[in-house]
């Protein structure tokens, strides 16, 4: 979480609040690591009293892991190699 109060933007590693605290909006960015991820949320364009929730979105790959036999994730998958 990146905590805009101070001069500074403080970012912390969870615990986090209820997310209907938090939540006004959100971006997604790809970025090669946790770090990466902070440094733009530090970054962001909010006032003294804005928290910015950090949260990582696991690929397709890793979020379907457990169903790779699974046939709707199959045809998923193949119609994403023929778009590219």
């Amino acid at each position: 979480m990146v905590d805009f109060a101070g001069d500074k933007p403080i970012v912390t590693d969870g615990p986090y609040g209820e997310t209907h605290e938090l939540f006004n909006g959100f971006w997604i960015l790809e970025v090669s690591s946790q770090q990466e991820a902070a440094e733009w949320a530090s970054r962001a364009p909010l006032g003294p009293g804005s928290k910015l929730e950090v949260r990582r979105i696991p690929s397709q790959e890793e979020a379907f892991a457990d169903h790779a036999d699974n046939e709707y994730v199959k045809k998923a998958a193949e119609l994403r190699a023929d778009s590219h």
